[in-house]
């Protein structure tokens, strides 16, 4: 049987491990980089990756 004390020990670990879990494994939010439309000549083509070739 559970006494009132382990069962308060469990839950404060079950919310440590909660909240180190979510913490570790936060995903970043992606950047990006914009820029103003403009009409021009194409002269570079830049490809998914970012690169200007």
């Amino acid at each position: 049987m559970f006494t009132k004390k382990a069962l308060i020990f469990t839950m404060v670990a079950a919310g440590a491990a909660f909240a180190g879990y979510d913490s570790f494994f936060k995903e970043e939010p992606a950047s990006y980089i914009t820029e103003r439309v403009s009409r021009k000549n194409i002269e570079k083509v830049v490809n998914a990756t970012g690169e200007v070739k």
